[in-house]
């Protein structure tokens, strides 16, 4: 399916068609702005070669497997300031060029390896503020130069 998606995303940018923005959001050259805008969800139709997004501020309970499926470009997520209390595993499979990833000020109680094995290149996480965070697996992030685990319960890492 990664590989369709790919391939999707290719034909799609080169006929010009990956470029629109989602209601409620601003766009701007690669980048999409969803912070503050009080979503309850997380927005659909996405520009497909965007290297930064932001969906800080929101209320987003959930992130659907597969939503980051065609944004393989992206190297900087923002969810901090959300209700975000569980990520599927793999979510982030796509996102192999991810530098910059924000999960702080959640709901999360758990991040598993699986959650951030392809981003190998990660040199900035944050979890802080993650009350419940209990458990995190990270995978060997030898690039990883920020992590803030602040305010949290983390009770155990592997």
């Amino acid at each position: 399916m990664y590989v369709s998606s790919m391939l999707l995303s290719m034909v799609l940018v080169s006929r010009g068609l990956a470029w629109s923005c989602p209601a409620l959001c601003i766009c701007r050259r690669r980048s999409v702005d969803c912070s503050r805008r009080e979503l309850v969800s997380a927005p659909t139709g996405l520009p497909l070669d965007i290297s930064n997004l932001s969906m800080a501020h929101n209320r987003v309970r959930t992130l659907p497997t597969g939503y980051f499926s065609c944004l393989a470009e992206l190297l900087a997520l923002d969810l901090r300031n959300n209700s975000l209390a569980e990520l599927p595993d793999g979510l982030f499979r796509p996102l192999t060029r991810l530098l910059h990833l924000d999960l702080s000020h959640n709901n999360l109680s758990r991040v598993g390896r699986e959650l951030l094995e392809a981003s190998r290149d990660l040199a900035s996480l944050s979890l802080s503020h993650n009350p419940g965070l209990s458990v995190i697996g990270l995978t060997p992030l030898s690039r990883l130069q920020y992590l803030d685990l602040s305010h949290s319960g983390l009770t155990y890492v592997s």
